[in-house]
């Protein structure tokens, strides 16, 4: 069964099928928002919560590949996430303990300075990366996903490389 089809019989009252979606994706939901907050786990497993709870429970209206649709519902849910953030706390979350979403390759220095280069970029640079090259969506994909279009799409992941390529040099190939 397809992700969309274990959605779409999880709104129809399958718990099973919502159990498995939640089972495929979760991870990759916490690594994205993870990156987007600078490896904060724990926040990045909170927005995961509402993410699952949206793709049950809200509007669902794919335009076009499923995969697209949900990228959206983790970006909307990401700034939700933020603007409930209490008066006084940072606007950006802090780093956390090392490990978390990235520690399965941890042992990998490549997949490190990878993971470090990635985070080291602005938020507008790292959503088109991690939309680019984790989610693989494409450039009118990601104009949907962001609400930009398509030029402006292939405009910051040519910055973001451009950024990326001094810090990981030869060391990742």
């Amino acid at each position: 069964m397809t992700d969309e089809q274990l959605v779409t019989e999880a709104r129809n009252g399958d718990m099973k099928s919502f159990e498995l979606f939640v089972a495929r994706r979760e991870s990759r939901v916490i690594a994205f928002v993870a990156a987007r907050f600078d490896g904060n786990v724990n926040w990045a497993e909170d927005v995961a919560h509402e993410v699952f709870l949206k793709v049950l429970y809200g509007p669902y209206e794919p335009r076009g590949r499923f995969d697209a649709w949900l990228c959206r519902v983790v970006i909307d849910e990401i700034a939700a996430f933020l603007g409930k953030q209490p008066m006084g706390a940072p606007s950006r979350p802090r780093p956390s303990e090392p490990g978390g979403a990235w520690s399965q390759a941890q042992d990998d220095e490549r997949i490190a300075v990878l993971r470090d280069a990635v985070l080291s970029l602005n938020t507008i640079h790292r959503d088109v990366v991690l939309l680019r090259f984790v989610e693989e969506l494409t450039g009118p994909e990601i104009a949907d996903v962001l609400g930009i279009d398509e030029d402006a799409v292939w405009s910051r992941l040519n910055a973001a490389l451009r950024q990326l390529r001094p810090k990981l040099g030869e060391r990742v190939t």
